[in-house]
């Protein structure tokens, strides 16, 4: 009796301290043990995506751009002339707590496996997703939450109904020739 109860105090205490005490601990730690920083294997995932906040019709509310770098440095653009913005007819990077996705403004990708990515958002648990040609940006886990074509949480905001696409207009040329002052 008394090596059963060593035995369970034992792993009690081996679970708590590597973390066992929830699902999100060992998405972590196995993405932090295997990814690698990003840099030729980021050019599948490279480019513009529409990240705006729309309506139940579809129509844009709040319009929003997340540009991915061939090196796995990702930029968030917030459009000023929409109805959520300054009016200015220019781009502001997303920085504020009101903006779509500024939780993921200039952080660098990481790989985590061919075609699998992760990025610190600022909490415990990185934002692990998924991307090929014929679905975009999918297969989203965060923490104990998963999402299959799309992730919502408050102002971080990536896929939809059929996932994400890279867009090819605006160009990210176009968003960064409009900057605001």
């Amino acid at each position: 009796m008394i090596k059963y109860v060593t035995f369970v105090f034992l792993l009690s205490s081996l679970l708590s301290a590597c973390g066992g005490g929830g699902g999100s601990s060992t998405g972590s730690a196995v993405g932090a043990a295997t990814s690698s920083p990003a840099g030729i294997d980021a050019q599948l995932v490279s480019g513009l995506y529409d990240t705006s906040e729309r309506d139940a019709g579809g129509n844009v509310i709040d319009s929003s751009y997340t540009y991915i770098s061939p090196t796995g440095l990702v930029s968030v653009y917030d459009d000023q002339a929409d109805s959520e913005g300054t009016g200015a007819n220019c781009y502001t990077l997303a920085t504020e707590s009101t903006q779509i996705n500024w939780q993921l403004n200039d952080k660098q990708l990481e790989v985590v496996s061919p075609g699998r990515y992760s990025v610190d958002i600022g909490t415990s648990d990185p934002l692990v997703f998924s991307y090929n040609d014929t679905d975009g940006l999918n297969s989203f886990t965060w923490g104990g939450i998963s999402a299959g074509t799309g992730l919502v949480l408050g102002s971080l905001r990536l896929g939809g109904s059929n996932g994400q696409h890279k867009i090819t207009s605006p160009a990210i040329e176009d968003i960064t020739s409009m900057m605001c002052p």
